[in-house]
């Protein structure tokens, strides 16, 4: 990291020592002039006198914070069992900052652990200027070896905080069209669906006294749904199928007022479709829908499904 003046002359630079290899992805200015610098790590990572030890086989995050003279303050990282990485810093009015990458198995932020459940998930968090840390929460999928999503970067003002970055399915063929998910704070009601083998998020979390649960934007109109009650998934069956005109959607369990359909078709564009919940069976109005191929996802407080069926 290097520091320059006004006229571009060098002020000085600090670099890391250590065994493995090491990546700064990110710098932000704090409030009070502290630098922050963020990334990823294997081996040891030494800046000054501070050693973080790490493990060779995997990457770990790590967040570092300098003084206006290039001194470190504090550093630590931010491990995961199956690795870890920081995207982006952004520095908050207050002094706080937030930063947000990727992360693989079981992540540990201060005294929060993230469960991972994709093939990789995102997380975000934020720390206040001593290094401790304030929240944390991850964005995980459903899939735990295809569905995969990254922070790519992060924007904060005194209320809120924005991260946009990409999440989808890994394996996507021509013969394997499932597309992924990504759930952006652990309940049914915030997860959003993947057409792709990867597709753009933007997602946006209230201050830290509201970040538990945070505002859900579930599409453009600005409808919010928080789902509370969590139980194991739910079986799902579509008869008849292919559809000609109408089809029902069976379930072992049954479903409530909050239950929400979601249909894409083969390009993955939303289409409304009128439905109907009888206790535990839904009746779907199909006859509006072009013959081809469509998923289904249903979003219930017992879970989400997605299943795919065929209009004529």
């Amino acid at each position: 990291m290097a520091k320059y003046d006004t006229n571009g002359d060098l002020s000085w630079v600090t670099g890391s020592t250590g065994p493995g290899w090491k990546q700064a992805s990110s710098i932000v200015v704090g409030g009070s002039g502290q630098v922050y610098i963020t990334g990823q790590y294997n081996g040891n990572l030494t800046i000054c006198t501070s050693i973080l030890t790490g493990d060779l086989l995997n990457y770990y995050a790590f967040l570092s914070c300098l003084d206006t003279a290039g001194a470190l303050l504090w550093q630590q990282e931010l491990p995961a069992t199956a690795g870890s990485y920081g995207a982006s810093l952004a520095a908050r009015p207050a002094g706080d900052i937030v930063l947000t990458g990727g992360f693989s198995g079981s992540m540990t932020v201060g005294s929060t652990t993230l469960t991972g459940v994709g093939g990789q998930d995102a997380w975000v968090a934020s720390f206040n200027s001593a290094g401790e840390n304030l929240w944390a929460q991850a964005m995980t999928g459903a899939d735990p070896i295809w569905d995969v999503a990254a922070g790519a970067a992060v924007a904060a003002d005194d209320q809120n905080v924005y991260v946009v970055g990409s999440f989808g399915d890994i394996y996507f063929t021509a013969f394997d069209q499932t597309g992924g998910t990504c759930a952006f704070d652990g309940d049914p009601g915030s997860v959003r669906f993947a057409p792709n083998s990867g597709d753009a998020f933007i997602v946006k979390y209230g201050s830290v006294e509201n970040i538990s649960p945070p505002y859900n934007p579930l599409g453009c109109d600005g409808t919010v749904q928080i789902e509370e009650a969590r139980s194991p998934v739910i079986d799902l069956m579509i008869a008849p199928n292919p559809v000609a005109h109408s089809f029902t959607l069976t379930s072992t369990a049954a479903f409530d007022a909050r239950t929400r359909v979601v249909v894409h078709d083969a390009l993955g564009r939303e289409v409304t479709v009128p439905f109907n919940v009888r206790g535990s069976s839904i009746e779907v109005d199909a006859s509006a829908l072009t013959p081809g191929a469509y998923t289904i996802t249903l979003f219930t407080s017992a879970g989400t499904l997605t299943r795919h069926f065929a209009k004529h």
